[in-house]
């Protein structure tokens, strides 16, 4: 039994060995503040109106319930994106909790607002769509990075 440490002397023994060699525990990143580095939502602006956008389970529940699969399953790839009413859907439901009332009607005339603006539809994939995907947790954060640097070059070349 003599071989065991109690906890105080481990501490003790821990803040010592820190100070002996300098070293910090600020290079250490909690779990929480990790994901704290993922935006907290997608935004759609359309002139004034600003549309703050993200999949909450029930939304995703839903969705997959109407569609009869998996989410992931509906982003496309770069040689197909989804028609545009899965899209204006995914964008209702990611509305939903966040503007209480808002109808798939409206989102179909801030569609109309962003063509009228220059907006098109492979525009509305890129800096919707997938924004909703990556501030919803469907991807881990080293996806996230490569699919920012990847979208930054489409948006060059659109």
């Amino acid at each position: 039994m003599d071989n065991f440490v109690g906890i105080n002397e481990y501490e003790n023994e821990e803040n010592q060995a820190g100070e002996e060699t300098g070293s910090s525990d600020t290079n250490v990143i909690s779990m929480e503040e990790r994901k704290q580095k993922r935006p907290a939502f997608a935004f759609w602006n359309i002139g004034k109106e600003k549309l703050k956008l993200k999949l909450t389970t029930p939304q995703v529940l839903e969705l997959e319930k109407r569609y009869r699969k998996n989410l992931i399953s509906m982003l496309g790839d770069e040689d197909n994106i989804p028609p545009l009413t899965t899209m204006l859907q995914v964008i209702h439901a990611a509305a939903l909790p966040w503007k209480h009332g808002i109808k798939l009607k409206n989102i179909i005339e801030m569609y109309d607002r962003y063509q009228e603006q220059g907006g098109t539809q492979l525009n509305l994939y890129v800096d919707v769509y997938l924004q909703i995907f990556m501030v919803s947790g469907f991807f881990s954060d080293s996806v996230v990075e490569d699919m920012e640097d990847s979208m930054e070059k489409v948006q060059e070349s659109i």
